[in-house]
């Protein structure tokens, strides 16, 4: 099974759950609403208009929670004291209590058990791929053609991703002085189109790599979480990118993030709002 079938059969189950939010009552929409703006919003900076959160980004995110919770558990146990992750488990409860959606889920996780997702991801991340980034281009086709259409979603290469990484800290070093390159204190980077996450992630893996793992810690926490930042118009990507920074700090460093620690990821439109 490859990144993209998985991505094709867990698309349509986020269809499925779409056309049953799409016919719930009123006052179901506003439950679901609220619970998703108090757990999950809340790490995306500011409130978004409720129809760029219900249903689809709603749909989306049930099916996607599911697979990236999925493949941690492969792993090991991601702390559940993290307010993003326990943002994430906390609305999936709380729509895994609604009957129709609890078998939707079931399903899924039905699925995702028949796949090794083990060997999945380990495959794709000898790519310098995340299963996520991967995963993403491949989903949105099947859910909503029309949207990958128009708003042009095919994500960068990772050989152009590296690339830049590397150019970057060579500029960095040579250009600015800054020995240390991207790793340096006083660097702040800002990815203005962040989609789930790949400048980002080839960035964090430049500045952790060759280091011991308290380093590592004493980098994320001093340097890469108050001066990387991103920007994405959607938000879908946006909590993926989320994600994705999480399964790769966990999975490659076996370093999770602490409480009240969090990436600075934003769902905004950087053209609007440049500063």
């Amino acid at each position: 099974m490859d990144s993209k079938k998985t991505a094709s059969a867990l698309a349509k189950k986020a269809c499925s759950i779409r056309d049953y939010l799409n016919g719930c009552e009123d006052k179901e929409k506003e439950k679901i609403i609220e619970e998703f703006r108090k757990r999950i919003e809340v790490h995306l900076g500011g409130e978004h208009p409720t129809d760029q959160i219900y249903p689809d980004t709603c749909s989306q995110i049930i099916v996607c929670s599911i697979l990236w919770l999925r493949t941690i558990s492969l792993y090991g146990n991601l702390k559940k004291t993290n307010p993003f992750v326990l943002g994430l488990l906390d609305f999936l409860l709380f729509i895994k209590a609604r009957d129709h959606l609890r078998v939707i889920c079931d399903e899924v996780i039905d699925y995702l058990k028949k796949i090794d997702l083990a060997e999945l991801h380990k495959k794709l991340l000898k790519d310098n791929k995340s299963l996520l980034h991967d995963f993403y281009q491949h989903f949105i086709k099947v859910y909503d053609p029309k949207i990958a259409s128009q708003l042009g979603i095919v994500y960068t290469p990772d050989a152009v991703v590296n690339f830049i990484v590397r150019a970057s800290d060579d500029i960095i070093k040579k250009e600015f002085g800054r020995e240390k390159g991207l790793s340096d204190p006083s660097v702040k980077l800002e990815d203005p189109f962040t989609g789930s996450g790949a400048f980002l992630m080839g960035a964090v893996r430049k500045v952790l790599e060759g280091k011991d793992q308290q380093e590592q810690k004493d980098i994320i926490q001093n340097h890469v979480l108050p001066n990387f930042s991103g920007n994405e118009l959607l938000m879908t990507p946006t909590i993926l990118a989320h994600m994705n920074l999480h399964l790769l700090l966990f999975y490659e460093f076996g370093i999770t993030l602490e409480d009240g620690e969090s990436f600075n990821i934003v769902c905004k439109d950087t053209f609007e709002e440049p500063e």
